[in-house]
C-alpha cells in the first residue's frame, strides 16, 4: 500500500501476479504470459463488474454530493476535480462534470455557503435541447435576472457537460449543490483508487476478476475452477458487506394502546 494508504493501479497490478506467480520481467525481453496492458485492461473490466454488482444490491452506494462554493478540490480516483466548474457565471453556456459522473440525482441552486437553503428564484429543466418546444419556452420567460434554464447533459470525448440554454446574463454567480452516481474510469497503471468509493473488499473482488480472467488464457482447468469460485465468493461478500436493499417491509405493531383508544 502507498505511503498515504490509499490503493494503486500498480498495487493491484503487483498483487494479481504474487497470485499468478508470475513477476514482471523488467530485462526487456517481454518472458511475461500476461502483459501489464492485458491485466490493467482485465482490471478495467473488473471495476465495472464489480461497480455493477454492488449497484445492483444498494443503489445508492456510489453517491456524490459536491458544492460549486466549496473551498477544496475533490479526488476522483486520484485526479483533481475543481467543483467551481459546475457553478453557474455569466457567459458559461458548458458546465465541465466530475469524470466519474454517471447519472444526475439533484441539481439545484444554493444561496450561500452557510445556509442550505433552495435559491426559489432559479430552475434548471432537464430536457433535450433541440425541439421546438423549448424554443417556444425560452421566447415566454427572462432568463437575465436568474429565471429558468433549460440543461442537458451530454457525453462528450473531453467528458460529461451540462449545457445551458439561455446563456446565463447574471450580475453575480449562482452556486449549486449537485448529487450524482458515480461510476468507474478507464484507468492507467499510473492512476490510484482515491476518491473511487471502492473499499478494500471491492479491489478484492476486482483482483479475483483479473485473476479468472488470467487463468482463462493459461487454459489449465484446474485453476480456472479455483480462480472462478474465488471470484464468486468475493462478489458474495461484496454484496452482503454493501449493506441491505433499500426496501424493507412494513411494521405492525398489535398492543396496550388499541385497547385503550378503543
Amino acid at each position: 500500500m502507498s505511503d498515504t494508504g490509499v490503493r494503486t493501479v500498480a498495487e493491484l497490478l503487483t498483487e494479481v501476479r504474487e497470485i499468478l506467480d508470475e513477476p514482471l520481467d523488467l530485462t526487456g525481453n517481454d518472458s511475461n504470459l500476461w502483459s501489464n496492458t492485458e491485466l490493467t485492461r482485465w482490471m478495467n473490466v473488473g471495476l465495472r463488474r464489480v461497480w455493477a454488482h454492488v449497484k445492483k444490491e444498494r443503489e445508492n452506494y456510489f453517491m456524490r454530493t459536491v458544492r460549486s462554493d466549496a473551498t477544496e478540490k475533490i479526488k476522483v480516483y486520484g485526479r483533481d476535480y475543481d467543483p467551481a466548474e459546475v457553478r453557474i457565471l455569466a457567459g458559461r453556456k458548458e458546465l465541465s462534470l466530475p469524470p466519474d459522473f454517471a447519472e444526475l440525482r439533484v441539481f439545484e441552486p444554493v444561496i450561500s455557503a452557510d445556509a442550505g437553503d433552495v435559491n426559489g428564484e432559479v430552475q434548471f429543466l432537464f430536457n433535450q435541447l433541440a425541439n421546438m418546444g423549448l424554443r417556444t419556452r425560452m421566447r415566454a420567460i427572462g432568463p437575465e435576472r436568474g429565471g429558468v434554464y433549460e440543461c442537458e447533459i451530454v457525453f462528450r470525448e473531453e467528458g460529461p457537460r451540462i449545457m445551458i440554454f439561455p446563456e446565463p446574463v447574471l450580475q453575480s454567480p449562482i452556486d449549486v449543490r449537485m448529487e450524482y452516481v458515480h461510476g468507474p474510469l478507464q484507468l492507467t497503471s499510473t492512476d490510484s483508487f482515491e476518491g473511487s468509493g471502492f473499499n478494500q473488499l471491492m479491489l478484492d473482488a476486482v483482483v479475483n476478476y483479473v485473476v479468472y480472467r488470467a487463468r482463462k488464457k493459461e487454459e489449465n482447468a484446474a485453476s480456472i475452477s479455483q480462480a472462478q469460485a474465488d471470484l464468486s465468493d468475493s462478489l458474495d461478500v461484496v454484496g452482503s458487506a454493501a449493506g441491505p436493499r433499500q426496501a424493507r417491509d412494513d411494521e405492525v405493531v398489535d398492543g396496550y394502546l388499541e385497547d385503550i383508544i378503543g
